[in-house]
C-alpha cells in the first residue's frame, strides 16, 4: 500500500521456503500479477510436509548495487488434514 492506503505494483518476488530438508529448503516462487502475489504449492511438494513442517514466505528486492534484501513476510508450520475423522 503506498502512504494513502492505494495499492501498489510488487517491485519484488515473493517466495515461500519450505523446510522439507532442513538445510536446503525447498524454495518456490508466486506469480506476481500487479498488486498480487499468488503462491501454488504443488501436490508433489506437499505430499512431502510433514505436521510441523516449517514454512517462511519473504519477499526480495533488487538493490541498485545489485545486491539483494530479504524481507520476512510470515512464518509457520503445516497442520496437514488428510480426510480423517475430526
Amino acid at each position: 500500500m503506498d502512504v494513502n492506503g492505494k495499492p501498489v505494483d510488487w517491485d519484488a518476488t515473493v517466495e515461500i521456503a519450505i523446510g522439507i530438508e532442513r538445510f536446503a529448503p525447498t524454495i518456490i516462487q508466486a506469480a506476481i500479477s500487479g498488486n498480487q502475489a499468488a503462491l501454488i504449492i504443488p501436490s508433489a511438494v506437499c505430499d512431502q510436509v510433514r505436521n510441523s513442517t516449517a514454512w517462511r514466505l519473504h519477499m526480495v528486492v533488487a538493490n541498485s548495487d545489485g545486491s539483494t534484501t530479504t524481507t520476512p513476510l510470515a512464518v509457520g508450520c503445516f497442520e496437514r488434514d488428510d480426510g480423517g475423522q475430526p
